[in-house]
C-alpha cells in the first residue's frame, strides 16, 4: 500500500514538473514574439543569432521572476519597456550567460508596480569597447590597492600616460575588507597601429574617496553586495570609469546606434579633468549603484494568463 502511494506521488510530481515546463515554454514563446514584434516595428528584424540572444535574456527574466515568487500582473512590463530592452540588448550581442548583463527588479513608487530593467555589467562594457572603440583594445587588467601595498606609478614621456611600474601586494591584508582598500585601477591595453607588436597601457586610477562615493550610492542601507564581495564592487567602479574615459572613442554602427543609445545608463558621468588618464576625483555628485537588489515580498506563484502583452505602438518612458 505504501509503495503504491509513493508511486502515485512520484507520478503526480512528474506531471507537475512537466506541466510547469510546458507553461514556461509557452510563456517564453509568447514573450519572444513580443520582442520580435518590436524589432519589426523598428524595421530591424532580428537575425537568427539575435533571436538566440533575446531568448537567453528572456529565460533569465523568467527565472528571476519565478525566484522572487512574483505575479506578472505585479510587473509594469509596458512601462519599463521590457520587450524593447530585450530587443536592443539582443541586437548589441550582449548576453547574460557571459555575465555581460544582469536583471534588476525594483519597486516603482509612482506606479505601485515593479519595473524590470536590464543593466550592463562591466564585462558588457568591455565587450563594447573591444568591438567598437576606435582605439584597438586587445585586453584589460584591473586590481585593487590596499594599505600596505607597494604601488609605483611613473609618467611615460613617450606616450604621455602614467603607467604602473610595480604593484607588490601585502599578503597579510584582507583584500575583501573595505577598510583596507585605498584605491583601484583598470587598464586597457591598446594597439595604437595595426602594425604594432606591443600595446600601450591606458590606466584609470580611482582613490578611496571615489570608492566610498560608489559605496554610499548603493540603494539599500544594508549594502549587502558591497559587504559580501567588496573587491568585486570596487573593481566595477574602476571599470566604469575606464569605460567612461573611452566613451568618446566608441564608434557604433549606424544600424545599432538607436539600440546603443537606449541601453546607456542614465548617469551623470562628469569626471572633470582627466590628467594623464588617471582619475583621482570626480566632479559629479552622481554615485554608482550596481546590482544590489531590493528584496521582493513573497507573493503567489506565476500564472500564464497574468502575463500582459505589450503593444508595440505604445510609447514607453525612457529607461
Amino acid at each position: 500500500m505504501q509503495e503504491k502511494q509513493q508511486d502515485l506521488q512520484v507520478k503526480q510530481e512528474t506531471r507537475v514538473v512537466s506541466k510547469m515546463k510546458d507553461l514556461g515554454k509557452s510563456m517564453l514563446d509568447g514573450m519572444l514574439k513580443q520582442v520580435e514584434a518590436f524589432a519589426k516595428l523598428d524595421q530591424t528584424p532580428l537575425t537568427q543569432q539575435e533571436t538566440a540572444f533575446a531568448l537567453d535574456i528572456l529565460e533569465s527574466v523568467y527565472k528571476k521572476v519565478q525566484e522572487q515568487n512574483l505575479l506578472w500582473s505585479q510587473i509594469d512590463i509596458v512601462g519599463c519597456g521590457l520587450y524593447s530592452q530585450v530587443k536592443s540588448y539582443a541586437r548589441l550581442g550582449l548576453t547574460i550567460r557571459d555575465n555581460e548583463l544582469y536583471i534588476d527588479i525594483r519597486n516603482n513608487g509612482k506606479t505601485g508596480l515593479k519595473d524590470i530593467n536590464i543593466k550592463k555589467q562591466y564585462q558588457g562594457l568591455e565587450k563594447e569597447l573591444v568591438k567598437w572603440c576606435s582605439k584597438k583594445i586587445v585586453r584589460f587588467y584591473k586590481d585593487i590597492v590596499c594599505a600596505g601595498d607597494n604601488l609605483e606609478k611613473e609618467f611615460n614621456f613617450e606616450t604621455g600616460l602614467t603607467e604602473i611600474k610595480k604593484h607588490e601586494k601585502d599578503p597579510k591584508v584582507d583584500r575583501n575588507k573595505l577598510d583596507n582598500i585605498i584605491g583601484a585601477y583598470a587598464i586597457a591595453y591598446v594597439r595604437e597601429l595595426p602594425t604594432d607588436t606591443k600595446t600601450t597601457p591606458y590606466m584609470i586610477y580611482i582613490d578611496r574617496n571615489r570608492i566610498m562615493r560608489a559605496y554610499n550610492a548603493s540603494p539599500t542601507k544594508e549594502k549587502t553586495i558591497w559587504n559580501l564581495d567588496t573587491r568585486k564592487m570596487v573593481l566595477k567602479t574602476a571599470s566604469w570609469e575606464l569605460y567612461n574615459y573611452f566613451k568618446p572613442f566608441i564608434e557604433i554602427p549606424i544600424e545599432l546606434k538607436k539600440d546603443w543609445e537606449t541601453t546607456k545608463d542614465e548617469m551623470n558621468w562628469e569626471t572633470g579633468e582627466v590628467i594623464d588618464v588617471v582619475v583621482t576625483e570626480t566632479a559629479s555628485d552622481e554615485l554608482i549603484s550596481f546590482d544590489e537588489e531590493v528584496e521582493a515580498e513573497p507573493t503567489q506563484a506565476i500564472a500564464e494568463e497574468d502575463i500582459p502583452v505589450a503593444n508595440p505602438n505604445y510609447k514607453k518612458r525612457p529607461f
